[in-house]
C-alpha cells in the first residue's frame, strides 16, 4: 500500500506549534492557490482564518459546472451560479487576469441563473480589467423525461462586447443570442465565437469594426432553427469579414446551405485561411499576404483578387475544388491522406492541378503513394492529372523526403522530359549521402528545358 504523506505542524520549543501555513506571504498563498480551481480554492479556506477570503483575489478564476454535478446533484446550479457571483462581486478592487467558465450541462430551467451570471462578468470586464473571457456552455436539448425541450432565447449582455482590456474573447454558447449595436473592443486580438447564429448580414461587420486589433478570428455560425423561440429562419444570403489587421482566419458554417450564399474576405495582413462549408457557397479572397489556404467540404466557387506569391499550403479535403485562377505557389501535405482512399485524393488532385491554370511552384512534401495510383494507373492517371499544358507553365518543383521508390522516380522523369518553363527541380532525402546510383539515374533523364537545374538536397 502506498505511504501517504501527512503534512505536520512542527513543535516549538515551549511545546506549542508553529502554523507555518499561516507564516507564508500573501503573495505565496495566491501563487499557490492560483494553481487551483476557484472552488477548490475556496475549499482550502478552512485551514485558516488569515486567508479565509484570500480565494476571492486570485488573479484567474475558473470556475465549472459538471455533468456530474447535474446528474448527481441537479437543484445545485442556482447554487453554483450564487457563488459563481459572489466571487465576482465580492471581490476587491485587484485586476483580474481571466474568467473561465465551463458549464458541461444546462437545460432551460437553469436559464435566469446563467443569465445573472453573465451579467456578474460583463460588469466586471470593465471594474476588474479582465483580460481573458473563455465561456463554454453546453446546450443539453433533453430534459429528465427524455423529451424534446426547445432552447429559449438567453441574453449575452452588451456589456460582454465592450472592454478597454480584454485581449482574448471566447463564447462557445448553442443559443440564440445576437451581436449588439454597438462593440468596442480596442485591444481584443483573440476573437473566438462559436455557434453564432447569423441574424442578419450586418452582425459580423460591426462585430469587426469594433475590433481595431484583431488578428485571431474563429467564426463558426449556424442557423436559426423552427424550434428556437418559434421564430422562423432567418435569410441571410451574404456574409463580408472585412479586418485590416487579422492575421488568422478560421470560418465554419455549421449547417449546409440550400441556397446561394456570398462569402467575401478582405484583410491586407491575411496569413492563414480556412473555412468549412458545404453547399453553394461563392467565397471571394482578397489577401495578399497570404501563406496558408485550407479549404474543407464543398465550395461551390472560391475566387482570389490577385496572385498569392506567398502561398506555402493549400489543403481541400473533399474532391470538388473551385477554380484557383492566382493560385502561384502550392504546396501538397500529405497528413490527411490517411483519412481517404486512393480513389479520393486522386480525384482532389486532378481537380486541384486543372483548376490551378497559373501554378508555377509546386511543391510535395512527401509523394503519398495514394497520389496517382502506381503501375499502369498511375501513368494513366499522370497525363490527365498534370496535363502538359499544366507542366509547361511550372518553374520550380520540389520532392521533399525522396524515397527512392519507382513512383517518385517517374514522377520526375515526367517533369523533366514535359517542363519546358523548368528553372528548377529540387530533391530533398533524409541520407546523409544521396545514393550514387539513383542521383546518376535523376541525371539520366532528359529535360525540356536546358537551363533547368536538378538540385540534391
Amino acid at each position: 500500500m502506498t505511504e501517504r504523506k501527512v503534512f505536520k505542524i512542527a513543535p516549538q520549543h515551549g511545546g506549542g506549534s508553529v502554523d507555518r501555513l499561516s507564516e507564508l506571504s500573501e503573495g505565496i498563498l495566491l501563487h499557490i492557490l492560483s494553481r487551483l480551481d476557484t472552488k477548490e480554492a475556496a475549499v482550502t479556506s478552512i485551514l485558516s482564518t488569515a486567508w479565509r477570503n484570500l480565494f476571492l483575489s486570485v488573479p484567474e478564476i475558473r470556475l465549472c459546472f459538471s455533468r456530474m454535478d447535474a446528474f448527481e446533484r441537479g437543484g445545485l446550479f442556482p447554487l453554483f451560479t450564487r457563488f459563481a457571483n459572489r466571487v465576482l462581486q465580492e471581490r476587491n478592487d485587484a485586476p483580474i487576469k481571466g474568467i473561465r467558465l465551463n458549464v458541461e450541462f444546462f437545460n432551460e430551467r437553469f436559464r435566469p441563473s446563467l443569465e445573472s451570471l453573465f451579467s456578474t462578468v460583463a460588469h466586471s470586464l470593465s471594474t476588474h480589467k479582465v483580460q481573458v473571457v473563455c465561456i463554454i456552455v453546453d446546450i443539453d436539448s433533453l430534459n429528465e423525461f427524455d423529451e424534446f425541450e426547445p432552447c429559449t432565447f438567453i441574453k449575452v449582455p452588451r456589456g460582454m462586447f465592450s472592454s478597454e482590456t480584454l485581449v482574448h474573447l471566447h463564447l462557445h454558447v448553442r443559443v440564440a443570442w445576437d451581436v449588439p449595436k454597438f462593440v468596442w473592443l480596442p485591444n481584443l486580438k483573440f476573437l473566438h465565437l462559436i455557434s453564432l447564429r447569423l441574424v442578419d448580414q450586418d452582425s459580423v461587420p460591426r462585430l469587426l469594426q469594433g475590433c481595431p486589433l484583431l488578428e485571431n478570428l474563429i467564426l463558426v455560425l449556424r442557423s436559426l432553427d423552427e424550434f428556437e423561440n418559434g421564430e422562423e429562419a432567418v435569410q441571410v444570403d451574404s456574409l463580408s469579414i472585412f479586418s485590416p489587421s487579422l492575421k488568422w482566419l478560421m470560418f465554419v458554417w455549421q449547417d449546409r446551405v440550400e441556397s446561394n450564399f456570398s462569402v467575401f474576405v478582405t484583410s491586407e495582413n491575411l496569413e492563414s485561411f480556412s473555412c468549412e462549408l458545404e453547399g453553394p457557397y461563392k467565397v471571394t479572397l482578397d489577401a495578399p499576404k497570404l501563406k496558408s489556404l485550407n479549404l474543407y467540404g464543398e465550395v461551390f466557387e472560391f475566387n482570389m483578387t490577385q496572385k498569392l506569391v506567398s502561398i506555402v499550403e493549400a489543403l481541400y479535403l473533399y474532391p470538388s475544388v473551385p477554380t484557383l485562377t492566382n493560385l502561384i505557389k502550392l504546396e501538397l501535405k500529405p497528413d490527411y491522406t490517411l483519412q481517404f482512399d486512393g480513389g479520393v485524393i486522386s480525384r482532389v488532385l486532378l481537380n486541384l492541378f486543372e483548376c490551378s491554370p497559373n501554378l508555377e511552384v509546386l511543391i510535395f512534401n512527401t509523394v503519398s503513394d495514394v497520389y496517382f495510383g502506381d503501375g499502369d494507373y498511375f501513368d494513366s492517371v499522370l497525363s490527365r492529372a498534370l496535363p502538359l499544358s499544366f507542366v509547361e507553365h511550372l518553374k520550380v518543383i520540389e520532392l521533399n523526403k525522396f524515397r527512392y521508390g519507382e513512383l517518385e522516380f517517374k514522377l520526375v522523369e515526367y517533369f523533366l522530359k514535359n517542363g519546358k518553363s523548368l528553372e528548377k527541380i529540387a530533391i530533398g532525402v533524409n541520407d546523409w549521402e544521396f545514393v550514387p546510383k539513383h542521383r546518376n539515374k535523376i541525371l539520366s533523364f532528359e529535360k525540356c528545358s536546358e537551363d533547368c537545374q536538378i538540385v540534391f538536397r
